[in-house]
């Protein structure tokens, strides 16, 4: 199991975050991406889930400080994977985010 960041990019700031130039975590399980956020003082609070997630995942935004901890920490970088290797990686989560809503509606 992993969690990952992506690239930086620019984002308008909303209130609970001041910084314009940000990234998402997100992680293979939704326990662990909140274990890993919480390593780095991000309450589990704060996960972004769909429909609110423009992603589509449950992922945490990060400033550019969190994300360079992030990585130290062991987050992998989608910058790393090839175009293959982020496909399969957004297959994955986005068909276990589908069982997870399936799921809780029974």
């Amino acid at each position: 199991m992993a969690v990952y960041v992506s690239e930086l990019k620019e984002i308008t700031p909303g209130k609970h975050f001041t910084f314009n130039r940000g990234c998402t975590l997100f992680g293979d399980t939704t326990e662990e991406l909140i274990c890993f956020a919480e390593k780095l003082g991000l309450k589990p609070a704060w996960v972004r889930r769909p429909p609110q997630s423009k992603i589509g995942v449950d992922h945490f935004l990060l400033s550019p400080k969190n994300r360079r901890i992030a990585l130290q920490c062991g987050a992998i970088s989608l910058e790393q994977l090839s175009a293959n290797q982020r496909a399969a990686l957004f297959s994955k989560i986005v068909y276990r985010n589908e069982e997870e809503a399936v799921a809780a509606e029974e």
